[in-house]
């Protein structure tokens, strides 16, 4: 794994296990497709824009995607 990545999840997210560090940035980042930078930036606006957990990231990451899903389909339509 990225170790640059798991730097930025310890950096930003100190409390979380290992596993829970994979979790966040499989289910909230771009990662495995970004850059360490681009993970790290979006590392910042989750902590930022949420509670700071786990499960907030992970919510917040979804609704980001599902409106961004929306516009698509209208666009689509």
């Amino acid at each position: 794994m990225c170790e640059k990545c798991i730097a930025a999840v310890e950096k930003h997210y100190p409390e979380l296990s290992d596993e829970e560090g994979g979790e966040l940035l499989i289910s909230a980042t771009c990662f495995p497709f970004g850059s360490p930078e681009q993970i790290e930036d979006q590392l910042i606006e989750l902590k930022d824009k949420t509670d700071g957990t786990l499960g907030g990231a992970i919510a917040f990451a979804h609704k980001e995607l599902d409106e961004a899903m929306s516009k698509i389909r209208e666009i689509k339509s």
